[in-house]
């Protein structure tokens, strides 16, 4: 099977290159500019409602589009709000479009279980049931482009999947779990103490494991699928399993829940807060009966493997 990556030279991108790789299948990377590799890959420039796909998907079988504007980047790199339509609902509007055009049988969508919402009561986990409440332009985005998706595969050849990931961690990673990371190896101090929340996690190689399932099993089209890890942790307990990992001191103390959403309001550092304190749990049951699929990796293997590649 030839399979073509968006977002190849991202983070989920290269670890799925990687895998896929293992799988004896055939990938083409496609990317924004051209960086010279060896393999098979095409240059796209921006992903938009008016980019050329054709020559990128001549002869191919799969997509799977991990390319988008990521929540995390939106305000770093200083794009306006209209950016999130632009590159995540009509750049995969139009993606969909050529790809049905062109003949490409399965597209994979990741997607992002902020679909769903941003938090839930512990013990009361997101399920496939659970109505849709997205919350903020990236993740409004997302869902956008999920039912539009729908639309272009009720009336095409081009089967779809869905796939709604927690926040994703592993060898490589960036932003605030790379952040927390840090924090734990310098020993700094952290309000967390307190924290009894429960959170969803999946790594990297669970993830592409499950990507790769996606586009090999007829059971998975049509379908909307929440992954992880399959353990749910508090915070704290996530803070004490890395500083066990790297032999350093988890230095928590107590704070009140109430004064840490106060602190993230005053320093706009509200939804850094909510993820560190909120649970967000995702139940994969459903996932895992319909795949005949488990997480080949446990939190801890996948803890320990993103810690030593850190140090």
């Amino acid at each position: 099977m030839r399979v073509a990556i968006t977002g190849s030279n991202g983070f989920i991108g290269q670890n799925l290159c990687n895998a896929l790789k293992n799988n004896s299948h055939k990938i083409r990377q496609l990317v924004r500019y051209d960086q010279h590799n060896s393999i098979d890959s095409f240059s796209v420039g921006d992903i938009s409602h008016n980019t050329d796909w054709s020559k990128a998907l001549e002869d191919v079988d799969c997509i799977i589009h991990c390319a988008g504007l990521a929540h995390n980047l939106h305000r770093s790199k200083n794009l306006n709000l209209t950016s999130f339509e632009e590159i995540n609902v009509l750049g995969t509007i139009n993606l969909a479009e050529q790809a049905s055009r062109l003949g490409v049988n399965r597209m994979v969508f990741l997607s992002s279980l902020k679909v769903n919402g941003d938090l839930t009561t512990t013990d009361r986990p997101f399920t496939e049931k659970s109505i849709p409440k997205p919350r903020g332009e990236y993740a409004q985005s997302k869902w956008d482009a999920e039912q539009k998706l729908r639309e272009i595969s009720s009336t095409s050849k081009l089967d779809v999947i869905t796939v709604r990931p927690p926040l994703v961690y592993g060898p490589g990673v960036k932003a605030n779990f790379l952040y927390l990371l840090k924090a734990v190896s310098l020993g700094l101090p952290l309000p967390l103490g307190s924290i009894d929340n429960r959170r969803s996690f999946i790594s990297v190689d669970n993830l592409t494991d499950f990507l790769i399932a996606c586009i090999t099993k007829p059971e998975a089209c049509g379908k909307t699928f929440l992954v992880s890890d399959d353990e749910d942790i508090s915070t704290s307990y996530l803070i004490e399993s890395m500083a066990k990992l790297m032999n350093k001191p988890s230095r928590l103390f107590y704070l009140p829940k109430k004064f840490m959403h106060l602190g993230g309001f005053l320093i706009n550092k509200e939804n850094m807060i909510r993820s560190l304190v909120d649970s967000l749990q995702v139940d994969i049951s459903y996932t895992k009966k319909t795949l005949s699929w488990e997480p080949k990796y446990t939190l801890q293997e996948s803890l320990k493997n993103t810690i030593d590649s850190l140090l």
